[in-house]
């Protein structure tokens, strides 16, 4: 898994009570990075580019029917 830190974060990680910095690493630790761990490596998600807010799942590479399109919405 690839990640890059953006001044944003930085500037917003920083500000952060060393309490609340232990949560979030405690949470990335234990809950973030074994779900990551075993998503199916050939399961991708990307946004549309050309359409903000609709995102693509590819699961297959080979097949003609490996990818579809959704967007997510408020219900209520």
């Amino acid at each position: 898994m690839k990640y890059r830190k953006l001044p944003q974060f930085q500037r917003d990680w920083r500000s952060l009570p060393a309490r609340e910095r232990a949560l979030v690493k405690a949470w990335l630790r234990d809950e973030f990075l074994p779900a990551a761990a075993a998503w199916p490596k050939n399961l991708r998600f990307e946004g549309i580019t050309s359409a903000p807010g609709v995102y693509a799942v590819t699961w297959s590479f080979a097949g003609p029917d490996g990818r579809a399109t959704f967007h997510f919405e408020e219900i209520g």
